[in-house]
C-alpha cells in the first residue's frame, strides 16, 4: 500500500527562530499559573519536530530548519522563496497564538492555494482536542498581520499555523510534550486529508 503522504514535498518552518537580523526573538512569552514563563518557540519547536517526523514516516519529503546548511533561515521571504524553489507542495509556518482566544487558527494568502489545506488542518485539530472550541481560517493580504510569514510561497499551499493560544488557561493542557506530539499528529492527519483530495493523479 502506498504511504499516505507519498509524493508530498512539505516545508516545516519554525518561525521567529533562525533570523540573524532578529537575534533573541522567541515569539510571545506566556506566563503559567505557577509563574513559569514559556516562550512561543519552545512550544512550536516541539510540535514542528513531531509533525515533521510523523509526516516523514508516512512518505513525505521534508524541508526543515537547518542552520548548518542555511536551510529555512534568515528573513521569512527568503525562506518562502527557498521552499518554493525547492518545489514544496505545502509550507507550514509554525507558531503559537497569543491574545486569549480558545480557537485554532490558520492563515493563508487570499487567492492562493492555502485555503483548502487550512480547512483540513483546522477540522482535524478541532475534532481531536476538546480544549479547542472553534477554528478560524483567515485569508491575508499583503501588509496584514502574518502575511509576511507566507506571502512569498508560490505555487505551494502556504499556511501560517497557530493551533492554540499560549495565554489561554484552557489551552495550557496542550503544552506538555505528549500533548504537543498529539497535536502534531492531528495537524498531520489534516495534511493527509488535504493531500488525498488535491494531489495530482498518478499517470
Amino acid at each position: 500500500m502506498t504511504a499516505p503522504l507519498s509524493g508530498l514535498w512539505v516545508a516545516v518552518d519554525v518561525q521567529h527562530l533562525y533570523r540573524p537580523s532578529h537575534a533573541g526573538d522567541h515569539g510571545s512569552i506566556f506566563t503559567l499559573p505557577d509563574g513559569t514563563h514559556v516562550t512561543e518557540t519552545s512550544l512550536s519547536v516541539v510540535y514542528a519536530a513531531a509533525l515533521a517526523l510523523w509526516m516523514g514516516e508516512r512518505g513525505a519529503t521534508l524541508l526543515v530548519n537547518a542552520e548548518r546548511t542555511a536551510t529555512l533561515v534568515g528573513d521569512y521571504w527568503t525562506r518562502n522563496r527557498q521552499a518554493s524553489a525547492w518545489g514544496c507542495h505545502a509550507y507550514l509556518a509554525c507558531h503559537v497564538n497569543a491574545g486569549g482566544g480558545r480557537y485554532a487558527e490558520c492563515a493563508y494568502m487570499a487567492g492562493g492555494t492555502g485555503a483548502a489545506l487550512s480547512a483540513a488542518i483546522l477540522a482535524s485539530v478541532k475534532a481531536r482536542h476538546p480544549e479547542i472550541s472553534a477554528t478560524r481560517a483567515v485569508p491575508l493580504r499583503h501588509g496584514e498581520r502574518g502575511a509576511v510569514c507566507v506571502e512569498r510561497v508560490y505555487p505551494g499551499a502556504g499556511v501560517l499555523l497557530e493551533p492554540f493560544f499560549g495565554d489561554t488557561a484552557a489551552h495550557h493542557a496542550l503544552m506538555p510534550a505528549p500533548r504537543l506530539r498529539a497535536l502534531a499528529e492531528s495537524v498531520g492527519l489534516g495534511v493527509v486529508a488535504w493531500w488525498h483530495a488535491t494531489r495530482p493523479a498518478a499517470p
